[in-house]
Parts: C-alpha cells; structure tokens; sequence
C-alpha cells in the first residue's frame, strides 16, 4: 500500500518577483497536515537556495525547528529532497562546486535527522562537468555517489538518484547501471520523476516496472510533453490509469508523492488551503485505482 504524500514545496514556491522562497518549510508543514495528507517530503533544497539557513551557521536552528513542526503535525516524514545548485554557472574546478557538494551532503544528514528513511539526490552532468563525455560523466557520479553514500550509510539514511530531464541520466538504463556498480541495494535506490519521464517520451508504465524493487522514492507531477509544468495528474497529457496499474503491479509499497509547486506559485496564500486540499483528494482517488 503506497503513502500518499506531496513534497512542502506546494505551499513554498518562489515569488514571481523575487528570488527567495515565499514561505518557511514549517508553514508549509501546517497546510500539508490540514488538506488530509499522512505524510510529507521535506524539500530542503529552499533552505539552502540563495543564502538561506542551511548555508549559514544556523542551520541546526532549522532542524529543531523543522522536528517540531513535524511532531506538532504528526506528518510522517516519507522521504526528502537534497539540495541541488540551481547556479548554471557552477561546474567542476570551481570553489562553488565544493560547497554545493557540502549542502547536498549535509541536506543527506539533516534528513536522517528529521527521521526521513530515503533522500532524493540528483545526477550531476551537463554544464556542471564540462567537456566530459558520457562515460566520463557517468565515471564522476560513481565516485560522487560512492562519496554521498558514505554520508548516507554513517547517517542511516537511503539515497535514491532521479531520473532527469536531459542525458545521460534521462535514461533509466544509465540509473539503473549507476546502482549496479554501486553494489548496495540498501543504500541506494531510483526516484522516478513522473513528468521527467514523460518529457522523454518515456512509457511509463514499462518503466515502473522495469526499475521494481529498486524503485524508492517518487516525484508525481504531469505536463504535456514540452517542459517541466510540475502541475497535478490530469492537467498535462500522462495516461494516469495505466500509471496506477503499473504501480499496483510492481508491488511498490513507498510514498506516491506529489512534487507539484506551480499548482499554488503565485497565487495568493489565502488560496492555498483548497489547492492542497484538492491535491489529496486526487491523490486518494488515484491510489483508488486498480
């Protein structure tokens, strides 16, 4: 029986003028309980985005701050989200790339903290490692993930690598390679992200399937095809019933868990409760079916 749950950036988008994270991850936490959702993924990439509290000194003030909102709610924290650099111009060599590698490390230990049992991290490729090919790229995520997994494994904690817009790791083959070589089932996982596959004309169902127990965590979100909307199942162009089948099928017993933050960008707050609310209901309509 999956968990449902969604990722607190429903009610923590960015404001359409400024370049910061609208609402702290505990406010967030609040709306998420009332909708009717048992469980939560704590997005942590907001807390160290842009000068935010995970990057400072302050950051063990966040994860008290965070476990108690968590305790007042009685959210079960199902899974998380590591940071990422969201600086396109970062790559390897640079400064900056170490101290992001840092913030997705200690994003890894603040999770375990907070008592999530599986962390979403991404790839690195592309801008980031310049001039690399393909092996090469796969070649320096073994040694990143080996890295993280230490993190991870001294933390108590899962990593599960999503699948991404772009190669190499747009391919599910090249995650599930990664995990082969990794050699630890029970350290390392995938995250299938629902509109990224989607995006790469993916079958989706197949794919559910072919990744199997190795599947652990999930971002559900839907589009049409063009880029990445993050918008709810049903507003973009995935066949949902065949999604749910699949899920059923695989035996897939995580969380079915919403990343869908431009269902509530920039629109007034006053409004967010209904959003999220409907947002479970859908999701406790599609767990319905068989």
């Amino acid at each position: 029986m999956m968990l449902l749950s969604t990722m607190t950036n429903i009610h923590q988008t960015y404001r359409h003028t400024m370049r910061e994270y609208a609402y702290p991850i505990e406010e967030s936490l609040e709306y998420i309980a009332r909708a009717g959702f048992p469980a939560a993924d704590l997005s942590l990439i907001s807390v160290c985005a842009h000068g935010n509290i995970l990057g400072t000194d302050r950051w063990r003030t966040f994860v008290d701050s965070c476990g108690e909102a968590l305790a007042r709610t009685g959210l079960i924290p199902c899974q998380a989200h590591a940071f990422y650099s969201q600086d396109r111009d970062v790559a390897i060599g640079m400064d900056e790339f170490q101290r992001d590698w840092m913030f997705t490390a200690r994003t890894i230990s603040v999770a375990a903290e907070l008592g999530a049992p599986w962390i979403t991290v991404h790839p690195v490729y592309g801008a980031r490692l310049p001039g690399m090919d393909t092996e090469e790229v796969f070649a320096f995520n073994l040694r990143y993930f080996s890295d993280l997994g230490e993190t991870a494994a001294k933390a108590g904690i899962g990593i599960a690598i999503e699948n991404m817009i772009k190669p190499p790791f747009n391919d599910p083959e090249m995650i599930l390679r990664l995990l082969d070589r990794l050699q630890d089932d029970q350290l390392f996982g995938v995250c299938l992200d629902t509109g990224h596959a989607n995006l790469n004309g993916l079958d989706i169902p197949a794919v559910i399937l072919r990744l199997g127990s190795r599947l652990r965590t999930t971002h559900i979100q839907d589009n049409h095809g063009r880029f990445d909307e993050h918008v709810p199942p049903y507003s973009g162009d995935i066949e949902w019933e065949k999604v749910m089948h699949a899920f059923k099928q695989s035996g897939y017993s995580g969380a079915f868990n919403f990343e869908v933050p431009y269902t509530t960008r920039n629109i007034p707050a006053i409004f967010h409760d209904d959003v999220i609310r409907y947002v479970y209901k859908l999701g406790n309509y599609l767990l319905s079916l068989e």
